[in-house]
């Protein structure tokens, strides 16, 4: 990996060709900014490419206090070699240009550069508009997505339906259909030996945020849909997991909702504590 040093600025990047002068400025002056996670997501063109940057910003409790301020740039650059793993073994995930440390003080503001991916859309947008057969595609191509990153050994924590990009192209009918699903946001990401526990989690994860989004009005996945894509991680991996799911679901919608009414009593914007 290179290291370039421009003042204030420290840019960590696998191309050493990279105009890092051209590459500051449009950090600095983003032709698009789009308000997406904690930071929101600035777009830029850099040699005729469109770039996406995503700015690093603590979660947690402690949030309003840390905010954007970290000691060291490992954070952000932890996450870009797994994405340059991701390239190496030909799982889709928005490819890393360069990480991007600027030190203020004692601390560092953190920066993710990846190139821009055209005609994506993050899942819920996609199955928002697709007809029942598209529906039911992209549901097979998830398991075989959430399988394959499986056998490479990296368990996604912080997966989510919105972290899951469906990439459009127009068919030989001349129509709209999938080129890929691709994985985004490995900040949390980590290589260990997954468990057959570790994959329900993260199913039950997957779930739940699709549970809020129809309790929010914004998607609504049927059950056929859910069992869909169980049974055929479950034909991949040699893994039961449907039947203790099932086992198990109504108990845990309870406790979601639960939380929910919690989260909306005590963190409503209109709460006036």
């Amino acid at each position: 990996m290179k290291r370039f040093e421009i003042g204030a600025f420290t840019i960590y990047s696998k191309d050493e060709h990279i105009d890092s002068n051209q590459l500051l400025n449009a950090l600095q002056n983003p032709s698009i900014s789009i308000k997406k996670g904690r930071a929101g997501v600035k777009i830029f063109l850099l040699s005729g490419k469109k770039i996406a940057c995503r700015q690093y910003v603590h979660g947690g409790l402690l949030r309003a206090i840390t905010g954007d301020r970290f000691l060291s740039p490992k954070r952000a650059l932890e996450e870009m070699k797994m994405l340059i793993y991701l390239e190496d073994v030909g799982i889709p995930a928005v490819r890393p240009l360069c990480v991007v440390a600027k030190k203020t003080c004692f601390f560092k503001r953190l920066y993710l550069l990846t190139f821009f991916e055209e005609e994506t859309e993050n899942l819920p947008e996609y199955l928002a508009s697709a007809n029942e057969r598209q529906r039911m595609r992209v549901f097979k191509m998830a398991a075989f997505l959430l399988r394959a990153l499986e056998l490479a050994g990296i368990y996604h924590r912080d997966l989510h339906l919105d972290n899951i990009l469906v990439k459009k192209k127009i068919n030989s009918k001349g129509l709209l259909d999938i080129d890929c699903l691709m994985l985004v946001d490995f900040d949390r990401a980590r290589f260990k030996n997954i468990t057959v526990r570790d994959m329900k989690h993260l199913f039950w994860r997957l779930n739940k945020y699709a549970e809020k989004l129809e309790k929010k009005g914004v998607l609504k996945i049927d059950l056929k849909e859910k069992l869909l894509f169980l049974r055929i991680y479950e034909r991949l991996s040699k893994r039961p997991v449907t039947d203790a799911m099932k086992k198990y679901y109504p108990f845990k919608r309870l406790m979601w909702r639960i939380g929910w009414c919690l989260e909306s009593i005590f963190y409503s914007r209109n709460s006036k504590i």
